[in-house]
């Protein structure tokens, strides 16, 4: 059996966690299992469904907005434990990756997210999970959006649909 199965519906393809993966995985759950407890162990779920779903980049972003909602104030050594998992599941998609463009380009813009959601977190007084889950709705948006354009550039639809 393949670690791959293909959805019929948006015929984009899940794929089981590699090996890298695995490890990045298993650093994040167990730090937030000792953060948060059950809360922490249903986010690192969470974490393990977006790996499967999505990209290495895409899981990495999904990961620090669900750190937030783990991470007291307090435990530094579980944060640094958490965020090094996090990295490694970031950078796995190098290893399996066979034209690594455009998960640079991934990467790249997910780095940019992050930095971008701490930075409006410092100028603003508003709380942090907040400023994520509107960066990352803005992002979405802004992402599509360009999509629809490449699909309607390369005419591989029209203007109507």
């Amino acid at each position: 059996m393949s670690g791959t199965v293909e959805n019929d519906v948006d015929h984009r393809s899940w794929s089981l966690p590699t090996g890298l993966e695995g490890i990045g995985l298993f650093l994040t759950v167990v730090a937030w299992g000792v953060l948060g407890g059950p809360l922490g162990l249903a986010f690192g779920i969470g974490l393990v469904v977006a790996v499967i779903a999505l990209t290495p980049p895409f899981a990495f972003a999904v990961g620090q907005v669900l750190l937030l909602g783990v991470l007291p104030e307090a435990a530094f050594l579980e944060a640094v434990v958490a965020e090094a998992g996090l990295v490694v599941l970031l950078l796995s998609g190098f290893a399996s990756t066979p034209r690594q463009y455009r998960f640079w380009l991934e990467t790249v813009l997910v780095i940019t997210l992050v930095v971008s959601i701490g930075y409006a977190a410092v100028l603003a007084d508003v709380q942090l999970w907040i400023i994520a889950i509107v960066g990352i709705g803005l992002w979405a948006f802004v992402g599509y959006g360009l999509h629809r354009f490449e699909l309607v550039q390369l005419e591989l639809i029209t203007d109507d649909s």
